[in-house]
């Protein structure tokens, strides 16, 4: 929420004050619905976890302890396939949407990239994803799986967007800068 709301354009007042209380109305109008979820599917109204730790696939210490680097890093390698959905596709429609953000992410890089703009603020943006994968990583993706290839997706789509170039002033603004 907090990201999207630095694309608020603030050129036009108006115009920047409506994209604010769009955005701010649908997060507040969004985040209800989750804990209603919680509550028609969980019979409990709990906003946060606290047995989190029996999802858990593995513990990172003993996974480094009894596989030494090489089997910590095949387990690490193995939750990240899992996560971002690289494997041979059991749909094609959920492929096309799980690569399809996870290229326009590469895309947007690519693009500032070309630009010249890519030592920007705006470029941090390519770290959200894995704000939301790192943490992941260690969990089981057996009941909630669905989710979490879909959340780190769209947080894959989201960065793309935010960090896209308006347009060439984008470029004269950072040579000016620079």
């Amino acid at each position: 929420m907090a990201l999207l709301l630095t694309k608020v354009e603030w050129r036009q007042r108006d115009s920047g004050y409506r994209q604010l209380g769009w955005a701010v109305a649908i997060f507040i109008v969004g985040l209800p619905l989750s804990l209603l979820h919680n509550l028609f599917y969980g019979d409990t109204f709990m906003p946060f976890t606290g047995n989190a730790s029996i999802n858990y696939a593995f513990n990172w210490t003993e996974v480094w302890g009894l596989e030494g680097i090489s089997g910590a890093i095949a387990v690490i390698w193995s939750q990240l396939r899992s996560i971002m959905y690289w494997r041979e596709p059991n749909d094609p429609n959920y492929a096309i949407f799980f690569w399809g953000s996870q290229l326009m992410l590469i895309a947007a890089l690519y693009v500032r990239s070309r630009r010249g703009i890519f030592k920007r603020f705006t470029s941090l943006f390519a770290l959200l994803p894995l704000a939301y994968v790192v943490p992941m990583l260690k969990f089981q993706f057996t009941s909630y799986f669905p989710r979490f290839i879909v959340a780190a997706s769209l947080l894959c789509l989201c960065s793309g967007l935010l960090m896209w170039p308006r347009d060439n002033s984008d470029r004269a603004v950072d040579k000016h800068v620079a």
